[in-house]
C-alpha cells in the first residue's frame, strides 16, 4: 500500500457521524472497507483475517507521517507499518461487539450499464453525458489517489417512474498491473447520485 492509498480509503470515511462506527475504516477478512452513507469503498487486501477497527482521525494521523513513496503493510496482529520504521495498532474501537452497519451490502448493487475507461480524470462528464449525476467531491478523490491501469465502470441512470425521480448510481472498480501479475483489483467504489433537474431554458437565436 501507499500513502495515497490510504488518502483514497480516508475520504470514503465519515466524520463526526452519530453512528460511531462509520467514522471507522473497518480492517475485515479480505480488505479495509469505509462508508459516509453516500459512498463506500472495499480496499482488496486479500487474506487480511482482521476484525478492526481505526478512526479516520487516527489514520489521518498516519498518513501525514507517511511519505509518498514508502512503503506500507498491515500485518497479522493488527498494526499497520511502514516498512520497518514506525508502526501503529489499528484496534481503536471501543466496542467490537456494537452492531455495525454492512458495508458489503451497499457494495452489492445491480447495475444497468457499463463502460471501461483507461484514464479516470474525464469520469464526472462521462457519467453526465449517460445521464447519471454524481457530485464531484464524491469523485475526487479516487481522480486524486486511485492510480490505476484500468477502471471498469458500472452505472445506472436518473429515471423518473411513477412521477418519482429515482437517482443514479455509480459503481467503480480499480484494476491495476504488477511486473508479475496482471488486471488485479486494488478497490471497489460504490457512489450514489443526486437528482438533476436542468434550471436552463433553452432559446432559439436567429441572426438579425
Amino acid at each position: 500500500m501507499t500513502k495515497n492509498d490510504l488518502k483514497l480509503i480516508g475520504a470514503f470515511i465519515d466524520t463526526k457521524n452519530p453512528k460511531e462506527d462509520l467514522n471507522y475504516a473497518h480492517l475485515l477478512e479480505d480488505g479495509i472497507y469505509a462508508t459516509d452513507t453516500r459512498k463506500a469503498i472495499h480496499f482488496n487486501i486479500p487474506m487480511l483475517n482482521l476484525k478492526l477497527f481505526l478512526h479516520k482521525k487516527l489514520l489521518a494521523g498516519f498518513v501525514s507521517a507517511v511519505k509518498p513513496d514508502d512503503n506500507i503493510t498491515i500485518d497479522g496482529q493488527g498494526f499497520i507499518r511502514v516498512d520497518r520504521s514506525f508502526k501503529m495498532n489499528c484496534n481503536t474501537f471501543p466496542d467490537i461487539d456494537n452492531q455495525q452497519i454492512s458495508i458489503k451490502k451497499i457494495l452489492d448493487q445491480q447495475f444497468e450499464y457499463k463502460i471501461s475507461l483507461e484514464e479516470i480524470d474525464d469520469i464526472h462528464f462521462e457519467l453526465t453525458q449517460k445521464n447519471c449525476f454524481i457530485d464531484d467531491i464524491h469523485l475526487n478523490a479516487i481522480i486524486e489517489y486511485s492510480n490505476c491501469n484500468r477502471y471498469e465502470v458500472f452505472y445506472n441512470k436518473q429515471k423518473i417512474e411513477d412521477g418519482k425521480t429515482n437517482t443514479g448510481m455509480v459503481k467503480i472498480i480499480g484494476i491495476y498491473n504488477t511486473e508479475d501479475e496482471v488486471n488485479l483489483v486494488k478497490f471497489t467504489a460504490i457512489i450514489m447520485g443526486r437528482e438533476f433537474k436542468t434550471q436552463a431554458h433553452e432559446q432559439l437565436l436567429l441572426d438579425m
